[in-house]
Formats: structure tokens, sequence, C-alpha cells
């Protein structure tokens, strides 16, 4: 499978490892094509509190990405759609970024 506009990484990163899910690629996507999907991990809404510290670290410079488990989105009708990491994509527009690094996976 291709995928466009993705800056892929070779080097080693925290890669997401759950059950029925398949590792595409990752790399660095413009924020503006990451698009907020369902988050079968969490029953609620963002806590504001965690996407402000997840802000601060990025604006610091503190937020690695390849030391944190990257967000993982799907690739779906030339999107990419979050499956999980939505405080580090909401982190990420606050902090005024232009891309993010993720996993863009398959789910078995």
């Amino acid at each position: 499978m291709t995928i466009p506009n993705i800056r892929l990484v070779e080097s080693q990163y925290c890669a997401p490892e759950y059950d029925g899910c398949e590792i595409i690629a990752a790399g660095w996507v413009s924020i503006d094509d990451i698009h907020r999907g369902p988050n079968w991990a969490r029953a609620g809404d963002y806590d504001e509190e965690k996407v402000n510290e997840f802000r601060e670290m990025i604006e610091t410079g503190y937020y690695m990405p390849y030391a944190h488990e990257a967000p993982v989105t799907e690739y779906v009708n030339g999107k990419f759609v979050l499956s999980m990491g939505n405080h580090r994509h909401q982190g990420h527009l606050r902090a005024n970024q232009e891309e993010m690094f993720v996993c863009v996976v398959n789910w078995r």
C-alpha cells in the first residue's frame, strides 16, 4: 500500500503493540491531514490537563516523538484518522505544530 503525504521514518521509534494492530508505516504527517476518529480506549472526551501537559512538553522541547508511543492512525479514504493519540494531537494543535509523528496501522 502506498500512502501519500507522509514523510517516512526508517529509524527506531516506540511502536504501538496491540492485538490485531499491523503497522503499515511510520512518519511525519501534516497536522491538517490528521482527523479525529473514535478513541475506543477512552470513554470520555479530552482531559484538558493532559492536553496542556503535551502542549507544554512540545513547546519546551521535552516531547520526544520517538521515545513516546506514536499516535495510531488508519489511512481511510485519503485521510489519516486517529485511533489513539487524541491528547497528543490536541497538544500539537495547541502548540501550533505543522506536523506530527504517527504510526499508520491496519486493524485485523
